[in-house]
């Protein structure tokens, strides 16, 4: 499942984050996350409105949407990390995110980690009474 998750993440390439704001849902388009170590590692500005809110309140449910019809929805804590070697890969992974943090080690260039989260996998051509694929990771 882990594989299907990553192949239609990354298929899709952009998605959107929800967050929580105020005790209301905050919902952004945001980059498709990268998995790496049956992790999902996502990244921000820490000067952001959605830092402040996920330091606050660290769950997310992320979703993206394909053409042919397939969607994934995430949903889980996360947590930031500071460590340089995650954000040096991240950095390596996204390439234009060095046109606005320069270097992983500049402080406002935050990263953050889902280890563990459920998955939904769904089809709007499939029969809607048919439950969608679940999945934790």
């Amino acid at each position: 499942m882990w594989d299907e998750m990553v192949k239609l993440l990354g298929a899709a390439g952009i998605g959107s984050l929800a967050s929580v704001e105020d005790g209301k849902p905050r919902n952004r388009p945001w980059g498709c996350p990268i998995a790496k170590d049956g992790k999902l590692y996502f990244c921000t500005g820490t000067f952001k409105a959605v830092y402040k809110q996920l330091s606050v309140v660290p769950y997310i449910e992320f979703c993206s949407n394909f053409v042919e019809g397939k969607w994934v929805r995430v949903r889980g804590e996360i947590a930031f990390t500071d460590d340089i070697e995650i954000k040096t890969a991240v950095m390596g992974a996204m390439p234009g995110l060095r046109n606005v943090y320069v270097e992983p080690n500049n402080p406002d260039f935050g990263v953050f980690i889902m280890e563990h989260g459920d998955v939904i996998f769904g089809d709007f051509g499939r029969d809607v009474k048919a439950p969608p694929v679940t999945w934790e990771f």
